[in-house]
């Protein structure tokens, strides 16, 4: 970790061993002259429009007429947060207890951001964090101040609210490991898809999938509650289509409200199925639970993280948890690719949140 000053150092050293908690932090808007110092504290490549105002407007923009109302800018979602003001270095938590951590959380980005802790170089996760509003934070991940997640990046500190469900995607530079030793860097993504913001006309990014939707009648809210499962085969922005083994369901945004759309995993085996290894690409689901096996019959679960393509050729990423923290493996042959427990037609216990009226 490169060097902050003698006072951040020791606030947010984090040693290899351990993973840090850092204490409250007081927030940096709560005054005038505070708000100025959070200006000044915007790490360069984070674009925070709300705390500096010439983003207020784009440069080939017309200034507005004089006594013109000026459009109010949405806040940031981003928060500068000065070293002075983190109150106490808070404690160390080892592998097992930040994994406690981390299944507390009720928001899946976040979960990929403090899983990132446990990493294979867990003081120095370099992440690039895209919010839903288009924000970004590029950086080093420094542990939890407060309801913040801590970010560092050209010398200051940045914070993210925890569990706020603000996050669109994440990636993150890791040293991948080929051939069971060989060790180049990379960018996965490791948390991310298209958003679904209006269900009606955002499940066409998942034509195909398997989603189940919570929906009620809007002229009887309170009794008509029900979940539709099924195929997307239609969102046109009207109406969605669901075909399952029972037939076709339609949704309608005239007499519907939806209320939830979870994302189901189908089970796949692509052995037999695929002539090369691109074959497999849109098959799982970013952060699906796999199985590889090699082709001496060697099984190495974990979690998948894409295919990639570099001067040598494709080859998929499998995130592998080993000695408490994580592995980014590459391989460029197998034998077969599937889901755990492989059972054909079938889909994976779980689902992943795509939208929630709660959070609206």
């Amino acid at each position: 970790m490169r060097p902050l000053g003698s006072l951040l150092a020791c606030l947010l050293a984090v040693p290899s061993s351990a993973q840090v908690v850092i204490g409250e932090a007081a927030s940096a808007a709560g005054s005038s002259s505070a708000a100025g110092a959070a200006v000044n504290q915007v790490p360069g490549g984070i674009a925070a429009p709300a705390l500096n105002p010439s983003l207020a407007l784009p440069a080939a923009s017309v200034a507005p007429a004089p006594g013109a109302p000026v459009p109010a800018l949405a806040p940031s979602l981003i928060t500068a947060i000065d070293a002075k003001d983190i109150t106490s270095k808070g404690k160390d938590l080892t592998p097992t207890q930040w994994a406690g951590l981390v299944d507390k959380s009720k928001d899946e980005g976040t979960k990929a951001v403090l899983r990132s802790m446990t990493g294979d170089n867990p003081s120095d996760p370099r992440l690039s964090v895209t919010l839903k509003n288009g924000e970004k934070i590029d950086g080093a991940f420094r542990g939890v101040a407060g309801d913040q997640m801590v970010f560092e990046a050209g010398g200051k500190l940045q914070g993210l609210g925890l569990d706020s469900g603000n996050i669109a995607e994440i990636t993150r530079t890791v040293d991948l490991m080929f051939d069971g030793s060989v060790l180049k860097p990379g960018e996965v993504t490791v948390f991310g898809g298209p958003a679904v913001v209006d269900p009606f006309k955002d499940l066409a990014n998942y034509m195909g999938r398997i989603v189940e939707v919570d929906v009620r009648e809007l002229d009887d809210l309170k009794y008509s509650a029900q979940t539709f499962s099924g195929r997307v085969i239609k969102a046109d922005g009207k109406e969605i289509q669901l075909a399952s083994v029972k037939g076709t369901s339609f949704i309608q945004k005239e007499f519907h409200r939806v209320d939830a759309v979870a994302l189901r995993t189908e089970h796949y085996s692509s052995y037999g199925r695929i002539g090369t290894i691109d074959a497999v690409d849109g098959k799982f689901p970013l952060g699906a639970p796999v199985v590889l096996i090699q082709m001496g019959g060697k099984k190495v679960p974990g979690r998948y993280r894409g295919l990639r393509k570099d001067a040598e050729g494709s080859f998929v990423v499998i995130e592998t948890d080993e000695s408490g923290g994580s592995r980014f493996r590459a391989f460029r042959d197998f034998h077969d690719l599937r889901t755990p427990g492989y059972d054909e037609g079938e889909l994976l216990p779980g689902s992943e949140p795509l939208f929630s009226l709660a959070g609206k």
